[in-house]
Protein backbone atom coordinates (compact mmCIF):
# COMPACT_ATOMS: atom_id res chain seq x y z
CA UNK A 1 0.00 0.00 0.00
CA UNK A 2 1.32 3.61 -0.99
CA UNK A 3 1.81 6.35 1.59
CA UNK A 4 2.94 9.84 1.54
CA UNK A 5 5.69 11.56 4.03
CA UNK A 6 5.28 15.33 4.03
CA UNK A 7 7.89 17.66 5.68
CA UNK A 8 6.14 21.16 5.78
CA UNK A 9 8.99 23.38 6.59
CA UNK A 10 10.09 27.07 7.26
CA UNK A 11 10.09 28.01 3.46
CA UNK A 12 8.55 24.96 1.77
CA UNK A 13 6.37 21.78 1.55
CA UNK A 14 7.98 18.43 0.39
CA UNK A 15 6.18 15.28 -0.29
CA UNK A 16 7.01 12.00 -1.19
CA UNK A 17 4.57 8.78 -1.92
CA UNK A 18 6.45 5.53 -1.21
CA UNK A 19 5.56 2.36 -1.89
CA UNK A 20 4.86 -0.16 1.07
CA UNK A 21 8.88 -1.52 0.56
CA UNK A 22 10.11 2.33 0.52
CA UNK A 23 10.47 2.38 -2.81
CA UNK A 24 9.83 6.38 -4.13
CA UNK A 25 7.29 6.41 -6.46
CA UNK A 26 6.51 10.31 -6.57
CA UNK A 27 8.32 13.21 -5.25
CA UNK A 28 7.83 17.26 -5.05
CA UNK A 29 8.26 20.29 -3.75
CA UNK A 30 6.60 23.37 -3.55
CA UNK A 31 8.54 26.36 -1.97
CA UNK A 32 7.19 29.94 -0.58
CA UNK A 33 9.18 32.89 -2.59
CA UNK A 34 7.62 35.47 -0.47
CA UNK A 35 8.48 35.30 3.08
CA UNK A 36 8.47 32.25 5.40
CA UNK A 37 5.68 29.61 6.22
CA UNK A 38 6.53 29.16 10.12
CA UNK A 39 9.12 29.26 12.39
CA UNK A 40 9.79 29.49 16.08
CA UNK A 41 8.27 32.87 16.63
CA UNK A 42 5.81 32.82 13.35
CA UNK A 43 3.03 30.71 13.75
CA UNK A 44 2.12 27.98 10.68
CA UNK A 45 -1.01 29.90 8.80
CA UNK A 46 -2.72 26.72 8.40
CA UNK A 47 -4.97 28.14 5.84
CA UNK A 48 -1.80 28.38 3.62
CA UNK A 49 -0.61 25.36 4.60
CA UNK A 50 -3.49 23.57 3.79
CA UNK A 51 -3.90 25.31 -0.07
CA UNK A 52 0.16 24.87 -0.79
CA UNK A 53 -0.32 21.02 0.45
CA UNK A 54 -3.43 20.47 -1.80
CA UNK A 55 -1.79 22.15 -4.68
CA UNK A 56 1.50 19.94 -4.42
CA UNK A 57 -0.06 16.88 -3.76
CA UNK A 58 -2.48 16.81 -7.08
CA UNK A 59 0.40 18.71 -9.31
CA UNK A 60 2.19 14.91 -7.76
CA UNK A 61 -0.70 13.12 -9.18
CA UNK A 62 -0.35 11.13 -5.92
CA UNK A 63 -2.81 8.25 -5.58
CA UNK A 64 -2.50 7.47 -1.47
CA UNK A 65 -4.56 9.72 0.86
CA UNK A 66 -2.37 7.99 3.99
CA UNK A 67 0.35 10.40 5.55
CA UNK A 68 3.01 10.22 7.38
CA UNK A 69 4.25 14.12 8.50
CA UNK A 70 7.68 15.57 9.77
CA UNK A 71 7.37 17.29 12.78
CA UNK A 72 9.87 20.18 13.67
CA UNK A 73 12.16 20.92 16.15
CA UNK A 74 11.27 24.11 17.39
CA UNK A 75 7.71 22.83 17.98
CA UNK A 76 8.34 20.08 20.26
CA UNK A 77 10.48 19.48 23.85
CA UNK A 78 13.11 16.92 23.98
CA UNK A 79 15.35 15.42 26.60
CA UNK A 80 17.57 12.42 27.64
CA UNK A 81 16.43 10.90 30.44
CA UNK A 82 16.93 7.27 32.35
CA UNK A 83 13.27 6.61 32.48
CA UNK A 84 10.56 6.79 29.87
CA UNK A 85 9.13 9.56 32.74
CA UNK A 86 6.95 12.93 31.92
CA UNK A 87 8.75 14.69 35.05
CA UNK A 88 11.75 15.13 32.72
CA UNK A 89 9.58 17.54 30.07
CA UNK A 90 8.87 20.88 31.62
CA UNK A 91 5.29 21.02 31.17
CA UNK A 92 2.17 19.09 32.00
CA UNK A 93 1.83 15.76 31.48
CA UNK A 94 -1.69 16.19 30.38
CA UNK A 95 -0.58 18.85 27.56
CA UNK A 96 1.44 16.32 25.70
CA UNK A 97 1.98 13.03 24.21
CA UNK A 98 5.62 11.33 25.25
CA UNK A 99 7.50 9.19 22.97
CA UNK A 100 10.98 7.31 23.49
CA UNK A 101 13.28 6.07 21.64
CA UNK A 102 16.21 3.77 23.10
CA UNK A 103 19.79 5.49 23.02
CA UNK A 104 21.65 2.92 24.71
CA UNK A 105 21.07 0.48 27.94
CA UNK A 106 21.15 3.74 29.66
CA UNK A 107 18.77 6.24 28.40
CA UNK A 108 15.99 7.25 26.10
CA UNK A 109 16.21 10.54 23.99
CA UNK A 110 12.20 11.56 25.21
CA UNK A 111 10.18 13.55 22.31
CA UNK A 112 7.13 15.50 24.35
CA UNK A 113 4.51 16.54 21.26
CA UNK A 114 2.23 19.30 22.73
CA UNK A 115 -1.46 18.26 22.02
CA UNK A 116 -1.99 21.66 20.62
CA UNK A 117 0.61 20.95 18.25
CA UNK A 118 -0.87 17.16 17.08
CA UNK A 119 -4.51 18.99 16.90
CA UNK A 120 -3.34 21.42 14.45
CA UNK A 121 -1.51 18.77 11.83
CA UNK A 122 -4.52 16.20 12.16
CA UNK A 123 -6.70 19.65 10.51
CA UNK A 124 -4.47 20.72 8.12
CA UNK A 125 -4.18 16.72 6.97
CA UNK A 126 -7.65 16.56 7.29
CA UNK A 127 -8.86 19.37 5.26
CA UNK A 128 -5.99 18.36 2.41
CA UNK A 129 -8.39 15.40 1.93
CA UNK A 130 -5.74 13.29 3.56
CA UNK A 131 -5.32 10.40 6.03
CA UNK A 132 -2.84 11.37 8.83
CA UNK A 133 -1.15 8.32 10.15
CA UNK A 134 1.65 9.11 12.41
CA UNK A 135 3.80 12.40 13.08
CA UNK A 136 7.50 12.08 13.64
CA UNK A 137 9.57 14.43 14.78
CA UNK A 138 11.88 15.72 11.73
CA UNK A 139 15.50 14.88 13.73
CA UNK A 140 14.07 11.22 13.56
CA UNK A 141 13.20 10.49 10.47
CA UNK A 142 17.42 12.55 9.14
CA UNK A 143 18.95 10.70 11.31
CA UNK A 144 17.86 7.37 10.26
CA UNK A 145 19.45 8.34 6.76
CA UNK A 146 22.59 8.08 8.45
CA UNK A 147 22.14 5.17 10.02
CA UNK A 148 25.19 3.67 8.21
CA UNK A 149 27.56 5.94 9.71
CA UNK A 150 28.56 3.96 12.72
CA UNK A 151 30.12 6.52 14.64
CA UNK A 152 28.32 9.69 16.03
CA UNK A 153 27.95 12.74 13.70
CA UNK A 154 26.29 15.77 13.71
CA UNK A 155 23.56 16.30 11.19
CA UNK A 156 22.83 19.99 10.21
CA UNK A 157 18.98 20.49 9.06
CA UNK A 158 19.41 24.02 7.26
CA UNK A 159 15.86 25.73 6.70
CA UNK A 160 15.21 28.67 5.86
CA UNK A 161 14.13 30.35 9.57
CA UNK A 162 15.65 27.15 11.44
CA UNK A 163 18.57 25.30 11.83
CA UNK A 164 18.51 21.80 13.70
CA UNK A 165 21.44 20.54 15.09
CA UNK A 166 21.27 16.75 15.67
CA UNK A 167 23.73 14.13 16.86
CA UNK A 168 23.14 10.73 16.08
CA UNK A 169 25.24 7.05 16.18
CA UNK A 170 24.13 4.57 14.14
CA UNK A 171 20.95 6.28 13.08
CA UNK A 172 19.69 6.82 17.05
CA UNK A 173 18.99 10.23 17.95
CA UNK A 174 21.15 11.54 21.45
CA UNK A 175 20.69 14.97 21.42
CA UNK A 176 18.77 17.87 19.36
CA UNK A 177 18.89 21.75 19.23
CA UNK A 178 17.98 24.51 16.93
CA UNK A 179 18.66 27.94 16.12
CA UNK A 180 16.84 30.76 14.12
CA UNK A 181 19.74 31.22 12.74
CA UNK A 182 18.93 30.13 9.15
CA UNK A 183 19.54 30.54 5.35
CA UNK A 184 17.28 33.45 5.50
CA UNK A 185 19.41 35.54 7.91
CA UNK A 186 22.63 34.88 5.90
CA UNK A 187 24.14 33.49 9.33
CA UNK A 188 26.61 31.01 7.30
CA UNK A 189 29.33 31.24 9.89
CA UNK A 190 27.68 31.52 12.96
CA UNK A 191 26.04 28.23 12.13
CA UNK A 192 29.10 26.66 11.12
CA UNK A 193 30.81 27.87 14.17
CA UNK A 194 27.97 26.65 16.48
CA UNK A 195 28.05 22.79 14.84
CA UNK A 196 31.57 22.55 15.37
CA UNK A 197 30.96 23.73 19.51
CA UNK A 198 28.11 21.30 19.59
CA UNK A 199 30.37 18.41 17.66
CA UNK A 200 33.39 19.00 19.98
CA UNK A 201 31.31 18.95 23.36
CA UNK A 202 29.15 15.77 22.01
CA UNK A 203 31.98 14.13 20.38
CA UNK A 204 31.12 13.88 16.98
CA UNK A 205 32.85 12.64 14.71
CA UNK A 206 31.56 14.48 11.68
CA UNK A 207 29.41 16.96 10.95
CA UNK A 208 27.30 16.23 7.99
CA UNK A 209 24.52 18.64 5.90
CA UNK A 210 20.99 17.27 5.81
CA UNK A 211 20.16 16.53 2.22
CA UNK A 212 17.58 18.99 1.09
CA UNK A 213 14.99 15.55 1.03
CA UNK A 214 16.81 14.06 4.35
CA UNK A 215 13.79 14.22 6.16
CA UNK A 216 11.32 13.20 3.91
CA UNK A 217 13.11 10.06 2.96
CA UNK A 218 13.65 9.52 6.99
CA UNK A 219 9.83 9.23 7.27
CA UNK A 220 8.38 5.75 7.44
CA UNK A 221 5.20 4.01 8.51
CA UNK A 222 5.00 2.52 11.97
CA UNK A 223 2.30 0.16 11.04
CA UNK A 224 4.73 -1.33 8.27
Amino acid sequence: MNYLCIDIGTGSIKAAEKAADGQVLRWGILEKTDGSLQSSIQPLNESLAIHYLKTLIAEMRAESIDAVVSLPAFEVFTAVAPAVDPQYIPMSPNTFKLEAFPINDKNFFLVAVPKDVIAKYKRIIRYSGLNLIHLELESIAAARVFVDLKEPVLIMDIGRRSTAFTVAEKGRVNFLSHTDFALASNARNVIINKARVLANQKKAKRIVLAPKFAVVNGLYRVSQ
